[in-house]
């Protein structure tokens, strides 16, 4: 997701800056745009960590726009929630301290639809808009959906604090898959490359709304600048698709695969 943002970022001929834990890693993040056909001599890299306050005020310094893509995601849901929920919550605070302390003009955070759709019960028969939000006193929620959605309520309540709302932005897209810029699929993209290698002895009945990466790259860019978008929420998704839905068209597509 933080590629394909930076890679349209890049191609509409804007300055930069990405964050990295280890600025080291910042070469090949370089090679991955540069190999898709990014101009990377207007990209620079800062190191920054969603546990840590260091380099935070540094990184926002003479930035008109950030975008905050970073939150942790696991395959695996972990016993203890506040492992994705504490960097997810302190990330966001960070960004969005620093970044209305030091004169951002626009925020567009990547939040989710997990942050609106979960916990209403399976007697509601309403659609999900963007005035829901998961209810997190149910007890089908899991670390993921309270990650995000006790972040996204930390950016809404900083901007608030700041009287920036309509300097906040959130996009809230389905699960992502899309084309890979380099070998690493992350977290979503490898449900299906554990898929393809035959490691799913069995498809649950679940069902996922999908979202292109490069879509929700491209509403990224767009609530950027466009004023109609402050103060927003913007669900994004295809439809939705069951695993086995998500089954055939892999092996639609690679039939070698489709055993």
């Amino acid at each position: 997701m933080g590629g394909h943002t930076a890679l349209q970022l890049l191609n509409a001929g804007y300055i930069v800056r990405g964050s990295v834990r280890d600025v080291k890693k910042g070469d090949k993040v370089r090679a991955t745009l540069a190999r898709n056909g990014a101009d990377v001599s207007r990209l620079e890299f800062v190191a920054l960590d969603l546990k840590s306050d260091a380099g935070w005020a540094d990184a926002m310094r003479d930035v008109r726009y950030l975008h905050h893509i970073a939150s942790p995601l696991m395959f695996v849901m972990p016993k203890d929630s506040m492992e994705l929920v504490r960097p997810a919550v302190e990330g966001t605070t960070r960004a969005l301290e620093n970044a209305f302390a030091l004169g951002v003009g626009r925020v567009v955070m990547t939040a989710s639809i997990s942050a609106m759709m979960y916990g209403h019960g399976k007697a509601r028969t309403k659609p999900i808009t963007a005035d829901d939000w998961s209810n997190l006193d149910s007890p089908d929620i899991n670390a993921y959906v309270e990650s995000k959605t006790l972040a996204e309520k930390a950016a809404w309540s900083i901007a608030d604090k700041h009287g920036r709302r309509k300097d906040l932005v959130a996009v809230n897209p389905g699960a992502i898959f899309g084309p890979l810029l380099d070998e690493d699929p992350g977290t979503s993209a490898n449900m299906i490359v554990r898929m393809l290698g035959g490691k799913v002895p069995a498809v649950p009945k679940i069902q996922m709304i999908i979202a292109d990466v490069r879509d929700v790259a491209g509403l990224h860019l767009a609530a950027m600048t466009n004023p109609a978008a402050g103060g927003r929420r913007f669900p994004l998704g295809d439809r939705s698709y069951s695993l086995m839905e998500i089954v055939r068209i892999v092996g639609q597509t690679i039939p070698a695969r489709a055993g």
